[in-house]
């Protein structure tokens, strides 16, 4: 009798793959696909960074110590937050003044 007839006929003797494994000098994962048993689907993957960058800005950071050139670093994609981009906001009187730029009146 062929492996997965005698797998079958145990099976139907209401043995458990556990049982029938150790009969048969097999795994219980081997028994569970013999008998028909389904592998459960991989999820699918995405990748880390899918370059799209509506919405994202990407920045270099440190990475994996690295030194002082650029060998170091890793594009990481964050998200864009318009609030703090300095030139969608005007710089106060203050800010200018301590920058520099403000010419005295």
């Amino acid at each position: 009798m062929e492996q997965t007839e005698m797998m079958r006929s145990l099976r139907a003797q209401k043995l458990s793959l556990r049982a029938i494994a150790d009969r048969l000098g097999v795994s219980h994962q081997t028994v569970f696909y013999a008998l028909g048993g389904k592998r459960s689907k991989t999820p699918q993957r995405a990748a880390a960074n899918d370059n799209s960058t509506a919405g994202r800005v990407v920045r270099l950071a440190p990475w994996n110590g690295g030194c002082s050139t650029t060998s170091g670093m890793a594009p990481v994609t964050l998200p864009h937050i318009p609030t703090l981009d300095t030139a969608e906001v005007e710089p106060s009187e203050r800010e200018l003044l301590l920058a520099g730029l403000q010419v005295a009146a």
